[in-house]
C-alpha cells in the first residue's frame, strides 16, 4: 500500500490518495484454463489438445518462454480377479508463441486410462 498526502502551497489545497499494489513472488503466470480451451475433457483412445498461456506479472503474453509439459497418467485394469495399477509421466519442452500461447498434444490413450494429471514446470 502506497499513500500520499499532497498539499498544495498558495491555496492550501489538499489532496490524499492510497493505492494498492500486488508483488509477484513468480517471474511467470501459467494457466490452463484459457477461454478458448478446446481440452476440457480427456477421452480415452482419442488425442487431448489443449492450450497453456503463459504471462509476464503485468498480465502482458510471455513471448519464446521454455516451459516443460508433465502428464501423470493412471491406469487400471481388471483381468478376472486381478487388478493392476501403473502410473505413467510423459514430459515435453514447449516454447510460448508470441501471444504468450503454448499448443500441446497428447498422444491417444489405452481405454484403461483412469485419469490424466497435467503440470507445468518453469
Amino acid at each position: 500500500m502506497v499513500k500520499a498526502n499532497v498539499i498544495e502551497q498558495g491555496t492550501g489545497v489538499q489532496i490524499n490518495k492510497t493505492e494498492y499494489l500486488q508483488r509477484s513472488y513468480s517471474p511467470l503466470k501459467l494457466d490452463f484454463n484459457t477461454q478458448e480451451n478446446h481440452g476440457k475433457f480427456f477421452k480415452p483412445g482419442l488425442p487431448y489438445r489443449g492450450k497453456l498461456k503463459v504471462s509476464n506479472p503485468d498480465n502482458t503474453p510471455a513471448a519464446e518462454e521454455s516451459i516443460e509439459i508433465c502428464a501423470d497418467i493412471s491406469r487400471k485394469r481388471k483381468i478376472d480377479i486381478w487388478l493392476a495399477s501403473r502410473e505413467v509421466r510423459n514430459c515435453k519442452n514447449y516454447t510460448s508463441d508470441i501471444d504468450g500461447i503454448i499448443k500441446f498434444a497428447l498422444p491417444p490413450q489405452n481405454v484403461d486410462t483412469v485419469s490424466v494429471k497435467l503440470m507445468q514446470n518453469l
